[in-house]
């Protein structure tokens, strides 16, 4: 902890949760998992990349989580979606949009508000951090 001016700060590193589906997850998890990324002011606890099995359509898991769509009606995340939607389009990069968020194939961990990483795996093996 550091005092600054008489007010404490707690200075901590970042943190970011990643989600790996195996394409066996039922419904429900599924959507689960699109209400956490739904609650996006929760910092560190939201998942900001997923690993997929290789062959996955990214898209088809999205569709389990279209009753989250109204995200994009909040402003401080519409601007970021607006903005990264811009960037990608701008450097002609690779993106999925659905409405309401962008999913991007990338091998960074820690994705910008509105975004979701992705990747792809070939075994649960080659993930060396399981």
């Amino acid at each position: 902890m550091i005092i600054t001016s008489g007010v404490p700060n707690i200075i901590r590193r970042n943190r970011n949760s990643i989600a790996v589906l195996n394409g066996n997850e039922k419904e429900s998890e599924l959507e689960d998992l699109g209400r956490i990324y739904y609650i996006f002011w929760l910092g560190c606890r939201n998942v900001s990349k997923i690993f997929i099995p290789s062959g996955y359509d990214v898209m088809k898991l999205t569709e389990k989580w279209n009753s989250f769509s109204e995200l994009i009606n909040h402003p401080k995340y519409a601007n970021n979606y607006d903005f990264n939607k811009a960037v990608y389009l701008i450097n002609k990069e690779r993106f999925h949009d659905t409405g309401f968020l962008l999913l991007k194939e990338d091998t960074g961990l820690s994705s910008p508000l509105a975004v979701l990483y992705f990747d792809h795996f070939k075994s649960k093996e080659s993930l060396s951090f399981i």
